[in-house]
Formats: structure tokens, C-alpha cells, sequence
């Protein structure tokens, strides 16, 4: 006999590849919007190593909600296990974009789930506690994929909420329990792009935007409630909805009216540069604007042109140069490889890559297109029979040139099986390169309006030697990159491949250059609290 009010468990489950330093926004609000409607609600956001199966058997959910990912897929699948033989009773669902448009084959997969949230979680998540509560017929639920009877029932769509200023704003759970120094935003839903790649016209349908007094009130509660000034905007694109970026020049001003000091990272696609002008860049830069995800995807027309891209290379450039001179760092969305991939394009998107120093991020390097079931592009290879036969995988697809299929297959095994000390290397090499220079220009910029000149020595050589790092890093990648595709392309050999990875990857070379990052940071950051210990406030992000 179950309570007569159900109990709920929301798990973020991190694994490899995805970043521990961020909250997930999705489940943190579906929590906040079931305890406004009188449920009680646990939220955990741990590695499978970490999860206290204890702590879980002692709160005794009725339902587990877990956000499902490509890269948490597999752990998320044997979690759902070991809970189902602890507590045999419990629901366990699963929900987000993947999910969502791959809810049949995730059933058909994963025996231990029960169903799949489709769509936005909120109402459907609400409507499926109620449904336990009241021991009612889930037929009722919309949005919800079960199971029953060996058999699967997909329930009609759950409408979207049309009043996100409605919602209450999420729950903190995981920025508190792991004493996060980064908190997420969401001041939209959806996306006025149509990238063939992209779930966000499936998954949200159209564009809903948030006030701007909501948005603001929740990061000046966030920093005075937490001491937080650092923030991530995960709006699919933060300059949507209008042409002449007025939602965004407001935000911006706000911020500033309220002195909010802060540093702030967003995402924007590469025509922004079309209409970014140097007013409006100027008052990004005031409000905190310190890093950018720009969504530039290749660097080669083809690809472009798959991907349903607007920007052409010229304007990919453009924006790179634009937020380069305002000092905001940029980490670009680039999907390097995917079934149509060729030599020649490949080598367009290294040289390119390599040009911006972009290599020595990793998740940009390994990144390949992960198919979205019913998006442009799966349809694409479904109609080109490129597409797997049997369980639905996210990289179950065959490649048009199967040479491509061997490089990148190498590449995913190698790294997954490369020495500790090279991992981590490459993962710090990454960090300094991505989230630390995203904090130090910020940093830099606000401690220079008020500083010794030594104060700005210390800076400026950091800046220098952190580049000159990058640069060795880009290289070294870039000839190991190089050299494996001239192999694939000519004459693949695994033995080689292996010699090749090992000399550039797994040599000393890569964990020296991390070891200097370390260094010229430790003695930049020493340097600083001698002069003013105050300092500390911008990077205490990072430590």
C-alpha cells in the first residue's frame, strides 16, 4: 500500500564528460514545481561512485526521475537496475531532449525503466505524481511513454506552459550540497534557429521568454542568498527573440542598474556578428559578459550547409574576432565529425580549430553529431540507409566514406583507455583553456580599473604564458590529428595509430604543458593575494 503522498527522488547523475561544476536546471525545476504543489521532493546530484544507495533506502522514494544524456546513458541504465532490486516497487522514469525523441528505443533498451517524460517535465511530472497518489490509469497522463504488460503506450503530447513567469524558479539543491560556485539561468525556452541537428524546434516547439524583472530578481537573489556572481545563461541562443536584441540590451541594463557585479556565460549563434554593434558589445561587457559559447559547428561549407547553419565561414570568423577584441573567451559549438564527413573537410575544420586554438578544449576535439530521433538530419541518413539496424543508438550510424568510421572509433577507444596522468592532463590543459580563461578575463577586467601597475604586470604575463601554452597544445594535437587522418586515409593500421597517439597524447609533452599551466597560475594568483587579498573574490569560482 503506498503513502498517500508520494515521495519523489530527482537524480542528476554525472559521469564522464559532463560537467560537475553546474546544477541541472531541468530536474532542479521540476523539483521546485512539485514542492509548490505540496510534494515532497529529494534532489541528488552525484557520480554513480558517489550516490548513498543508504541515504535513498532511508527516504524510500515512490518515484526516481533521472535527466537522461548520450554520455550518461549506460549509467543511468545500471543505476536503474541496482534501485529496481533494492526497491521493487519504485517508478523509475527518465526525461530531457534525449530521451524525449528516443522514448520508444530507451524502453525497448533499458527493461528497469518504466517511463518516459516527454517534452517540458514540469506538468507532465505533476500530472504523473498525482496519477500515483491517486492510483489512477497513466492513459490520463500526456507526455508520458510507459510500459505495461510487456507492452509500450505513448499518451498524446503535454501542452506547453505559456507563462514561464509562472514557474516558480528552480530549487538550489545541487548548488548547495556540492557548494557549486557557478549558477545556471534560464531565461528562455526554445530557439529561432533550425539547425538540422537540433531537437529544440521538436522539443520546445517555439520561443517563450521570461521578464526581465523575473530573470534579474533571481540572480540578485542567487547573489545575496549564496554569494554567487558567477552564472551560466543556458538559453539555446541568448540574443533570441528579436532582430534588434532589445530583450537582450534590457537584461543587460538591468544588471547594471542594480550594480549587480557579476560574470556571466552565454550562448549565441554566429550571425550574431551581423548586427552586434560596438555599443552593444560594450554593454555586454558592463553587464558581465565574460565567455560565450558561439554555435559555429564547422568550418567547412559542406558541413554548413548540412547542418542548416545561417552564418557562412566569413561571419564564423567574424564573430570569433569580435568577442576576441572585447575580451569575452569563447568555447564554440562544433560538431567536427558525422556520417558525411570527409578527409579534405576534416582537414578544413583542424586547420581551423588549430588557427583559434580551439584543440586544446576536448570536448570539442571528440566531439561527433549524436542523432536526435525525427530531427532534419537523422531523416537525412534514415532516407540515405546510413542508419544501424536494431536498439537505437545515438552514434548508430554508418559513414559515408567507412574510413571515417575507423579514425573516429580509434580516437573514442584510445582516449577512453589512455594513461591516468595523460587523461589528466589533457582535462587540465582543457579547464585552463575553457573555464579558468573565461573567469580570468572577467577578473582581469575589473581588477584593472583599479590596480597597481605590478597588479597588471602579473596579469599580463599571465595572459602571455597561458597563450603560449595554448599554443603548444594546439600544435602538438593538431600534428597527432593530422597524422592519424593521413593514415585512415591511405592505410589504416592499429599498431601505428597507437605509435602516432602515443607519441603526441600519451607522451611527456602534454603533461608538462599542464604541470606550467598549473605553475603560472599559482604564482599569478600568489601574486595577487600579496597585493590585495580581495582579489580572491573573482577567482574563488575556480578553486
Amino acid at each position: 500500500m503506498r503513502r498517500k503522498k508520494p515521495r519523489v527522488l530527482l537524480i542528476a547523475l554525472y559521469t564522464e564528460g559532463m560537467r560537475m561544476t553546474f546544477e541541472e536546471l531541468g530536474i532542479c525545476s521540476i523539483a521546485s514545481y512539485l514542492r509548490a504543489h505540496g510534494y515532497e521532493v529529494m534532489v541528488m546530484g552525484k557520480t554513480k561512485e558517489q550516490l548513498d544507495y543508504a541515504k535513498i533506502m532511508d527516504y524510500l522514494p515512490d518515484i526516481v526521475g533521472f535527466s537522461l544524456y548520450s554520455t550518461s546513458k549506460h549509467v543511468v541504465f545500471s543505476v536503474c537496475e541496482e534501485l529496481h532490486r533494492r526497491i521493487p516497487q519504485v517508478y523509475l522514469c527518465v526525461g530531457g531532449t534525449l530521451a524525449t525523441h528516443n522514448h520508444r528505443g530507451i524502453l525497448q533498451e533499458a527493461p528497469y525503466i518504466d517511463m518516459v517524460l516527454r517534452g517540458e517535465g514540469e506538468e507532465v511530472f505533476l500530472n504523473l505524481v498525482r496519477c500515483v497518489e491517486e492510483e489512477g490509469d497513466f492513459t490520463s497522463v500526456n507526455g508520458l511513454t510507459y510500459r505495461k504488460d510487456a507492452k509500450i503506450y505513448v499518451n498524446k503530447d503535454q501542452e506547453l506552459i505559456k507563462d514561464l513567469d509562472s514557474l516558480p524558479v528552480p530549487a538550489r539543491d545541487i548548488l548547495v550540497e556540492n557548494n557549486l560556485k557557478i549558477a545556471q539561468i534560464s531565461t528562455s525556452r526554445g530557439c529561432k534557429a533550425r539547425c538540422t541537428f537540433c531537437a529544440s524546434q521538436l522539443f520546445w516547439s517555439c520561443w517563450r521568454g521570461r521578464s526581465v524583472k523575473g530573470i534579474i530578481d533571481e540572480i540578485e537573489s542567487i547573489v545575496n542568498t549564496h554569494q554567487i556572481h558567477a552564472f551560466y545563461f543556458i538559453d539555446g541562443s541568448f540574443e533570441d527573440p528579436s532582430n534588434d536584441y532589445s530583450r537582450l540590451i534590457k537584461i543587460a541594463k538591468e544588471i547594471i542598474r542594480r550594480n549587480l557585479k557579476i560574470c556571466y556565460f552565454a550562448n549565441f549563434r554566429a550571425e550574431f556578428c551581423r548586427k552586434a554593434t560596438p555599443e552593444l558589445m560594450e554593454l555586454l561587457v558592463k553587464s558581465g559578459l565574460s565567455a560565450a559559447c558561439i554555435g559555429i559547428e564547422a568550418a567547412n561549407s559542406f558541413d554548413l550547409k548540412l547542418y542548416g547553419k545561417r552564418a557562412t565561414l566569413e561571419e564564423n570568423i567574424k564573430i570569433i574576432d569580435l568577442f576576441n577584441k572585447y575580451g569575452v573567451n569563447i568555447q564554440p559549438g562544433f560538431i567536427n565529425i558525422n556520417p558525411y564527413s570527409t578527409f579534405e573537410n576534416l582537414r578544413k575544420n583542424i586547420d581551423f580549430l588549430e588557427k583559434y586554438k580551439f584543440l586544446s578544449i576536448k570536448a570539442i576535439l571528440f566531439n561527433r553529431y549524436n542523432m536526435l530521433i525525427n530531427t532534419p538530419l537523422y531523416e537525412k541518413i534514415v532516407r540515405d540507409n546510413l542508419l544501424m539496424k536494431g536498439v537505437f543508438n545515438e552514434d548508430g550510424y554508418y559513414f559515408v566514406d567507412e574510413r571515417i568510421g575507423v579514425f573516429i572509433n580509434f580516437i573514442e577507444k584510445y582516449i577512453s583507455s589512455i594513461g591516468h596522468d595523460s587523461n589528466k592532463a589533457i582535462d587540465r590543459i582543457s579547464f585552463f583553456c575553457n573555464d579558468f580563461l573565461s573567469i580570468f578575463l572577467y577578473a582581469k577586467r575589473h581588477i584593472q580599473q583599479d590596480c597597481k601597475d605590478k597588479v597588471r604586470e602579473l596579469l599580463d604575463v599571465f595572459e602571455v604564458k597561458l597563450d603560449q601554452l595554448r599554443i603548444q597544445a594546439n600544435k602538438l594535437i593538431a600534428k597527432w590529428y593530422k597524422e592519424l587522418l593521413d593514415l585512415a586515409e591511405n592505410q589504416w593500421h592499429d599498431q601505428k595509430a597507437m605509435e602516432i597517439s602515443d607519441k603526441y597524447l600519451g607522451s611527456k609533452d602534454m603533461i608538462q604543458i599542464a604541470n606550467h599551466m598549473d605553475n603560472i597560475k599559482n604564482i599569478m594568483y600568489i601574486g595577487l593575494m600579496r597585493h590585495n587579498t580581495s582579489y580572491s573574490h573573482y577567482f574563488i569560482h575556480l578553486f
